[in-house]
């Protein structure tokens, strides 16, 4: 999947799982970290990174590993809840690319080309672009907003000073 659609998808799992906006940026970040991760560490050359592209980062018994290590360290905070957010963001990004004809790894690092995939759609197609991402992100918006009953100006106007100032001028407008 391309990088709007981890975005967009990790906005509307954030939207669904959290009305903490903090906790909420954990799992956007989540979203799109096994990608930024790859994108890293092969120090921004397309190359590398075409070699590293889901390989380790994009196994989910490394974040599966990482929960269980997190329970093992924090019984129970903040930290703990920020990083379960976060691997909550990295399972979205793990589901996207698993509806990709690359897939994922089965085996964490393999060398082999090892992979399960469901083969729905193709990462940059007009499905991809036009549909999913923008789905994963209205479906939630929408049963939070319709069904749950969500708030959203409240959400929205804790994140940060400068968000809560452009949100106020937004409702000067008369557009919501």
């Amino acid at each position: 999947m391309t990088r709007r659609t981890h975005i967009l998808a990790g906005l509307g799992a954030a939207i669904l799982c959290t009305p903490n906006p903090l906790y909420g940026a954990a799992v956007l970040s989540g979203s799109f970290f096994p990608d930024a991760f790859d994108w890293t560490i092969s120090g921004r050359n397309r190359t590398v990174w075409k070699m590293v592209h889901r390989k380790g980062s994009h196994n989910p018994i490394i974040y599966l590993f990482l929960l269980l290590c997190l329970f093992a360290v924090f019984p129970s905070g903040p930290t703990k809840e920020l990083v379960q957010f976060f691997v909550v963001g990295c399972f979205v990004h793990l589901l996207l690319d698993l509806m990709t004809p690359m897939g994922l790894p089965v085996i964490p690092c393999s060398p082999g080309k090892k992979r399960i995939s469901l083969r729905l759609i193709k990462t940059g197609s007009l499905i991809d672009t036009l549909i999913i991402g923008p789905a994963f992100l209205l479906i939630p918006l929408v049963l939070q907003i319709s069904y749950f009953h969500w708030d959203y100006t409240a959400y929205w106007q804790k994140l940060t000073p400068t968000v809560q100032m452009v949100f106020n001028e937004w409702k000067s407008w008369n557009i919501f």
